[in-house]
């Protein structure tokens, strides 16, 4: 997992929020150059994101944060109805890019620093209250469905808006390293889903919650009622979905894809997990995407 390193004071600033409904076909636009931060939160739906080099499927509950200047786009189009919010904000003091291994103790408890995770998932009442503070914040609204931009007069003082980003903030910053067992099943949880597409061992899920690979089993199973590896199954199997029905490309091809070593492994998988093949599946679910104007 990577996270966004800010030194505080001062503080990041408020810049603009806003929201967005896309229909069923459509694909966010392509943006660079973009001078502050972009964090979306999905609340429905599935926003498909490309960021520099990674790409992050973006469901409800999801938190993506955009660094400024950072190339983004839709890779994937929309396969149902995803509205999401998005908040702009923008910081004076030096920032960083760290992953979770170069993270340490103190700069969980310094009053310096800020840790923002570039990607996570967050619970629904965490969700529930970010997004009651991003929609008092909100001016825009974009609806794919009238093809319109919809505003709004802001509603509270500059002070006022900084306080709510705060709060949202403190709703989404690591505030610990993850050694606890309520905290390692969410991190490791999080780090699957933005890289299921890659190798990933026990010995890699230990190294990101900086903790013995025995108490990742036990946490995540405690949380989870599963093994750290089968959830990696799990997700790589939950794409391997998607692909099916919405590309044209080989179950060989979708196998290496989400990360299997090889066809015939992935093949089992799928057929424990869906009790069918992955060419069934496909006959069966697929459903043409029918564009909408």
């Amino acid at each position: 997992m990577s996270c966004i390193d800010f030194t505080v004071p001062s503080y990041p600033y408020f810049i603009l929020a806003g929201s967005a409904r896309y229909r069923p076909g459509d694909l966010h636009v392509s943006r660079r150059g973009i001078e502050c931060f972009d964090m979306i939160a999905v609340e429905s739906g599935t926003l498909y994101m490309s960021v520099g080099e990674e790409t992050f499927a973006v469901a409800p509950n999801d938190i993506l944060i955009i660094p400024p200047m950072t190339a983004h786009r839709g890779y994937k189009i929309c396969r149902e109805e995803t509205f999401f919010h998005w908040l702009h904000f923008m910081t004076r003091e030096p920032f960083c890019l760290k992953s979770s291994s170069a993270l340490r103790q103190s700069d969980f408890h310094s009053d310096e620093h800020i840790l923002l995770p570039i990607f996570q998932t967050v619970s629904p009442g965490t969700f529930s209250q970010m997004r009651r503070s991003m929609e008092l914040l909100e001016t825009l609204a974009l609806n794919r469905y009238d093809k319109a931009m919809h505003t709004k007069a802001p509603m509270y003082s500059p002070i006022q808006r900084q306080r709510m980003l705060m709060e949202i903030f403190q709703s989404v910053a690591l505030t610990e390293m993850s050694g606890s067992a309520a905290e390692i099943p969410q991190l490791i949880l999080t780090y699957i889903q933005a890289h299921y597409n890659e190798k990933i061992t026990l010995a890699t899920l230990a190294d990101i919650a900086s903790c013995h690979p025995t108490h990742v089993i036990r946490s995540v199973k405690k949380q989870f009622n599963t093994t750290p590896m089968q959830l990696v199954t799990e997700c790589r199997i939950r794409h391997a979905c998607q692909l099916l029905l919405q590309t044209s490309l080989s179950v060989t091809e979708i196998a290496y894809a989400v990360g299997f070593s090889s066809p015939a492994y992935f093949g089992r998988q799928f057929k424990e997990i869906c009790h069918m093949s992955p060419n069934t599946y496909r006959t069966v679910l697929k459903e043409p995407i029918v564009p909408q104007s």
